[in-house]
């Protein structure tokens, strides 16, 4: 008869970074793990100098070797390279160098560089630079991974929850938290006193207090909100750099929004705030893009000398969208025309009225 082909079982374990340094199997199934050669349980260990190359006299397999080694990337050693393939390109151990550019270069890097040239602290998942990671006081560690999809941070929180977020400006948010780190994998305590490494929780309460503070809710403001605006932008109520002195420069990060979680710059979340503020004001009757060109203007016209960036604009965008989701509620209306007689019914997105303050005596 032919004999039959069984599945084993293997198991790996890996280390902090991701390497597997060994691969075993448990033959009598006793739930321990039996180190002794005869048994035939281990068959894979795995030590790497720093940047990925396999030290030999350290190392061993039996039977089929398992290629996933250093940061779970498949070794190719077809004809002999000797490489790691990853999503977007190939990484040479022996000399520490990506064979190909990266697809997201850095200013001041060479494209070739393979973990910012400290694989003991760095990790390159993708060969796309993407996430960062920041501990249970919202300190960032100087830990990022290779991704792909935009630039965020992971906020591993101590009561065990995780909040992963995107950066508000794609441009340089990644960038401030990148410079702080050097190559010797600590962070530079100098440019760490900027508090720039800390993320900061805005929830729902913070937000409408400070709305609350800016005097959007109050009927009298938005009984006149265009000349409440246009009054109260720069250096008023309505310019929140003036009334953020209370918080650190930093990540501010916001998890209400219905596009998900996001970070912002101190300067960002205070356009978060402005788009949520007008919007307040004016009923969210000048819409999304009136929001946004009312903000760009009035930054001309004042003391600004320039234009709203992108970022800006997006931060704007996101408060008019947070404005709909948390403080909105649809109303029915109905009304007859005046020739016909017929009644037509709207629909009509206002301020919830448990929100809107009665002027104050």
């Amino acid at each position: 008869m032919a004999a039959t082909a069984e599945f084993q079982y293997q198991y790996t374990l890996s280390d902090h970074l991701g390497n597997v340094r060994l691969t075993f199997t448990g033959e009598n199934e006793d739930g321990l793990i039996d180190t002794n050669p005869t048994a035939g349980e281990i068959l894979q260990e795995d030590q790497f100098y720093p940047f990925g190359l396999r030290l030999g006299g350290l190392s061993f397999s039996s039977g089929v070797a398992n290629r996933y080694r250093f940061q779970g990337h498949e070794l190719q050693d077809e004809l002999g390279l000797n490489t790691y393939s990853t999503f977007f390109r190939e990484y040479d151990p022996t000399i520490g160098r990506w064979m190909q550019i990266d697809p997201k270069v850095r200013e001041f890097e060479s494209p070739y560089v393979g973990m910012a040239n400290n694989p003991m602290l760095y990790l390159d998942i993708l060969g796309d630079t993407n996430t960062y990671y920041f501990d249970a006081n919202g300190e960032y560690t100087g830990r990022w991974e290779e991704d792909d999809g935009p630039h965020r941070g992971v906020w591993e929180r101590a009561d065990g929850s995780t909040i992963t977020f995107v950066f508000g400006d794609q441009e340089n948010d990644h960038k401030n938290l990148f410079n702080l780190a050097d190559y010797g994998g600590k962070l530079n305590l100098k440019k760490k006193s900027e508090k720039w490494y800390k993320v900061q929780l805005q929830d729902d309460s913070e937000v409408k207090r400070r709305l609350d503070n800016a005097g959007v809710f109050e009927e009298e403001n938005r009984n006149r909100s265009l000349s409440y605006i246009e009054k109260q932008h720069s250096g008023g109520r309505l310019d929140f750099r003036f009334w953020m002195e209370d918080i650190i420069e930093g990540i501010h990060l916001v998890v209400g929004t219905p596009e998900g979680s996001y970070g912002f710059s101190k300067a960002n979340y205070g356009n978060f705030l402005i788009g949520a503020g007008y919007a307040v004001l004016t009923d969210g009757l000048a819409g999304e893009y009136t929001t946004r060109t009312l903000a760009h203007l009035f930054s001309i016209f004042n003391d600004e000398y320039w234009r709203d960036s992108p970022d800006d604009q997006l931060a704007i965008s996101l408060g008019f969208e947070y404005y709909k989701a948390n403080y909105t509620t649809i109303v029915e209306k109905e009304y007859y025309r005046s020739r016909s007689g017929s009644k037509t019914r709207t629909f009509t997105r206002v301020v919830k009225p448990s929100l809107i303050q009665k002027k104050r005596p």
